[in-house]
């Protein structure tokens, strides 16, 4: 081969590449774009569940939007709205296409989302967590579709899928669970709670001491047929318990010789008494003064 037929070799490998490197770089452009498309729709979508939310006021309700996820740091939560109705964590979607539930089944274009409802439901788990035992029973979960207009309906496994426009209808149609005060304790313990720099911190059961395993219980009737047995004891403990007993012996023999001995001198006085009254004499009886003669004054005859 020519050096000139080399050089025109080595320009079009290089060729291709750049056109296999551009190919690549259109690819993530297009890519990008996707996303930020998606994260300006969700924006959006944000916005107007807000503007709904915000409306709310005049009826009782506070609202947080875009605040942390209880224990998961790297995700967040679109809107919490506290009223009368209870606490509700809203997750806004700003869906294209179309989105249709049937038989509990949430689709868009045809395919399942069901990891929609599954993960509403996780984050007012998160919240429930937080609030006190006596609300916990308050809070709810939805999923509010901007561009859909969907009456309420729950999805499994409970998360409530309504509408942007039936949004502001249904937070006003639910039963009264809450109280003026306790909706202003509860909105701004999560505002400062949710809203702070860091996300907060969730107890889980993998915090909890780790337990060594539990016998597995036996049946009735093996606990029937078994013996009685008294539960091991320490060999402290037995010789407390001893000694113990020692002494509670050695106390109620002393007590039983006590009461012996008392009764002995008891018994040792009343012979001795009676002894003593039988050996003195008894006074001799006082005889009576004899009697005096009478005198003869006259001769005898």
């Amino acid at each position: 081969m020519s050096a000139t037929g080399a050089a025109g070799a080595g320009a079009e490998d290089m060729a291709r590449r750049a056109a296999a490197r551009e190919a690549e770089l259109e690819a993530q452009l297009a890519k990008a774009r996707q996303v930020r498309a998606s994260w300006e729709a969700g924006a959006a979508g944000e916005r107007a569940v807000a503007a709904v939310l915000e409306g709310l006021g005049a009826h009782g309700w506070r609202v947080i939007h875009d605040v942390h996820w209880p224990g998961r740091p790297l995700a967040n939560l679109d809107h919490v709205a506290v009223g009368p109705g209870g606490i509700v964590v809203i997750d806004a979607k700003n869906w294209t296409g179309t989105v249709t539930v049937r038989d509990g089944v949430l689709r868009q274009n045809g395919y399942r989302r069901d990891q929609v409802a599954a993960n509403a439901c996780s984050s007012a788990g998160a919240v429930t967590a937080m609030v006190a035992p006596q609300h916990r029973a308050a809070v709810r979960a939805a999923v509010c579709m901007v561009q859909q207009s969907l009456e309420p309906q729950v999805l499994p496994p409970g998360a409530l899928l309504v509408g942007l426009y039936q949004l502001g209808a249904w937070l006003r149609s639910l039963p009264v669970v809450l109280q003026p005060n306790e909706i202003a304790v509860i909105h701004e313990y999560l505002r400062t709670e949710l809203g702070g720099p860091r996300s907060p911190q969730l107890a889980t059961t993998a915090d909890l001491p780790r337990q060594p395993a539990r016998a597995v219980e036996p049946s009735a009737r093996a606990r029937q047929r078994a013996p009685r047995r008294r539960p091991p004891t320490s060999t402290a403990s037995a010789r407390s318990r001893t000694r113990t007993s020692s002494r509670r012996s050695r106390r109620s023999g002393e007590d039983g010789f006590n009461v012996v001995v008392a009764i002995v001198v008891i018994l040792m006085s009343f012979f001795w008494l009676k002894n003593v009254s039988s050996s003195v004499p008894d006074p001799a009886p006082t005889s009576p003064p004899p009697a005096v003669a009478p005198v003869d004054s006259g001769t005898s005859p």
